[in-house]
């Protein structure tokens, strides 16, 4: 019993790896075929995008929506690949753990007194005494400080399996000698464990989780060859893997192939595409509705002059019972927007502004809704004491409103469907706002001009309908990079 329990441990540990293996081949081989349908796909989204987003964004400049175009399709490929290293770790570690923990169990089976100094210290009522043999006693303790055990640090499990079979015969795996590293294996723990809790964004170094996986998988086939050899028990994974591909290897399979999906999140073929306040979404025949998670040329966020934080909108589908102004789109293609604050690697995020229902605006405003809809665009003062962003007004135009983030009292600013905040000498704390007007008599129509407006809201100075002439016009050559020097 005990050999057919490490042949079949072997050839399953073999499996799983093969798995692993098989994964991260078809998953490295499929990125670059994706090259295309992301391509596809991200032009459909920069061709949606609102013509407020055209306006304030760098699209237009030759050459780049290539670039835009390149970067994504790279930002897709380096998702892709980190999520292959990634689940492939998570994978590796747990295959480790099962065998630690069917090595434990076999090795009690065939030596329990090696495991008895473990349990002898355990209590017992004299009722269990009367009516159960010592031997049966010891039976039943080792099986729960075996499943107590099973719940308990890998690499305890590890230390204490490799202490009990010492010495050691030498080992090698795949032509490698092979020498036990607790303090690697710690290592590689807590990459696992920053992977599983999110703490880790970017991907590891290739080189290193290949490197990683290997000694996972040596460890794996370590621990089988020590037990199995101290007890004359030869095993050969290869001769006996003809089980290798058992119902068990389905999780692992279904969890590498969801780590790989999870990484992209692209729009299918029945999905409209369009966008809002910079952001990009997809409805499908059915009317529902999902935020794209990709970062557009004129995307939400906003960088503080210190360079420590960043504010964005973020939206959030819209509750049966919450209030609808009715501005824009259908009830549910009408997410909600709220405003939020963090740092500018995206810790410590916090809500600074609920958007939706809102009292009464401070100054009241007459004519105006009761809701903050169509929350997009919120830019920090230089100071960054206030946030100014964009949300519906009338019907022709959008406002600009003004948040405290001390007081969290909002504000009407001033009219306006785009804007940016000046953070350049000698305009410093100034808006530039594009508004909608309207011709005076005898002339008929409107004209859409950016307004230069100081931090009180007085309207100073018309300059045209072109930002980056308006620019020019304040800050000479190099406008752009004048007036907003923190963003260089």
């Amino acid at each position: 019993m005990s050999a057919d329990s490490f042949k079949s441990l072997a050839s399953r540990t073999l499996g799983l790896w093969r798995v692993v293996r098989l994964f991260r081949e078809v998953g490295f081989r499929g990125i670059p075929s994706t090259s295309d349908l992301v391509k596809e796909q991200t032009t459909r989204i920069l061709d949606a995008l609102d013509l407020a987003t055209r306006t304030v964004s760098e699209i237009n400049l030759p050459g780049y929506r290539d670039k835009v175009l390149g970067d994504t399709i790279e930002a897709a490929a380096s998702a892709a690949r980190s999520a292959v290293d990634k689940t492939s770790i998570v994978l590796g570690h747990s295959i480790l753990d099962e065998v630690a923990t069917e090595c434990c169990l076999i090795s009690a089976e065939l030596m329990p007194a090696n495991w008895m100094a473990s349990i002898e210290k355990r209590k017992v009522i004299l009722s269990d005494v009367l009516r159960t043999s010592p031997a049966e006693l010891a039976e039943r303790f080792l099986t729960e400080y075996l499943g107590q055990l099973s719940r308990e640090s890998l690499l305890d499990r590890l230390d204490m399996l490799n202490q009990k079979y010492q010495p050691a015969p030498s080992f090698e795996y795949d032509s490698q000698p092979y020498k036990f590293d607790g303090d690697r294996l710690r290592a590689i723990d807590k990459h696992r464990q920053r992977i599983i809790h999110q703490l880790e964004i970017s991907g590891s170094d290739g080189n290193i989780v290949a490197d990683d996986l290997r000694y996972l998988e040596a460890t794996c086939f370590y621990f089988i060859f020590i037990v199995s050899n101290k007890h004359g028990i030869s095993v050969d994974p290869m001769r006996d893997a003809i089980d290798s591909l058992k119902s068990k290897a389905s999780s692992p399979v279904q969890l590498a192939y969801e780590g790989l999906l999870l990484a992209t999140s692209l729009p299918v073929a029945n999905e409209e595409i369009w966008s809002f306040g910079g952001n990009v979404f997809a409805t499908d025949p059915t009317r529902r509705v999902r935020q794209l998670p990709l970062l557009m040329p004129a995307a939400t966020p906003d960088l503080s002059r210190d360079r420590r934080h960043i504010v964005f909108v973020k939206y959030r589908p819209r509750g049966v019972d919450e209030p609808y102004s009715g501005h824009l789109y259908g009830r549910q293609e009408s997410p909600v927007g709220d405003i939020w604050i963090a740092k500018v690697d995206g810790s410590d995020p916090q809500l600074v502004l609920k958007g939706g229902h809102h009292p009464q605006l401070i100054p009241p405003v007459a004519d105006f809704p009761k809701e903050l809809e169509g929350i997009s665009s919120p830019k920090f003062d230089p100071d960054g004491k206030r946030i100014y962003f964009i949300a519906d007004a009338w019907v022709t135009s959008g406002a600009v409103y003004v948040l405290d983030l001390e007081t969290r009292e909002v504000k009407f600013f001033t009219p306006g469907n785009v804007f940016v905040v000046l953070h350049g000498a000698p305009h410093c704390g100034e808006l530039l706002v594009l508004q909608h007007r309207y011709y005076g008599p005898p002339n008929q129509g409107s004209f859409d001009h950016f307004w230069l407006v100081s931090p009180t809201a007085d309207v100073l100075h018309d300059h045209g309908e072109d930002l980056d002439a308006a620019l020019v016009s304040l800050y000479g050559p190099d406008g752009r990079k004048l007036a907003f020097p923190h963003l260089e």
